[in-house]
């Protein structure tokens, strides 16, 4: 703590000192307020950016999850629905395998109807049911054998 004595010298080289150097001392200590202020106001005004991009980060942030969730889901979609069209080729196959099978069937009582004595024989050689074996037998035998 400056004492009494230290704070008369003080003010009389105060009062001694030229109204221009004082000026200056003012204008100078009044500029360095000033750039105080401004850098304050551009230290605030930073942070105020780092905020605002701080959120924006996490507003992406939460955009890219919400989409990685909806592609795993929509993966996981595509990979049921992948599998369910691998069933329908399966069933499809089997429909034409069977199909085929039948009409080979059909085509083998077509070809033996005038061979066999009746539409039972018929039926039980050709592997079809009787009123099949029935119809191709009154189709496709000859007349005399009706």
């Amino acid at each position: 703590m400056p004492s009494h004595e230290q704070l008369n010298q003080f003010l009389n080289e105060l009062v001694a000192t030229p109204p221009e150097a004082l000026f200056l001392f003012l204008l100078s200590v009044v500029a360095c307020g000033v750039a105080l202020l401004a850098l304050a106001r551009r230290r605030t005004a930073h942070k105020t950016e780092r905020k605002r991009e701080r959120e924006k980060f996490q507003a992406v942030c939460r955009l890219v999850e919400t989409q990685r969730k909806e592609v795993n889901y929509l993966q996981t979609r595509l990979h049921s629905l992948e599998n369910y069209v691998d069933r329908l080729n399966a069933h499809q196959q089997r429909v034409l395998d069977s199909s085929t099978q039948r009409r080979q069937r059909l085509d083998e009582a077509i070809g033996i109807a005038g061979r066999c004595a009746d539409d039972i024989e018929l039926s039980s050689r050709a592997g079809i049911s009787p009123s099949e074996a029935k119809l191709i037998a009154s189709l496709y035998r000859g007349p005399a054998a009706n």
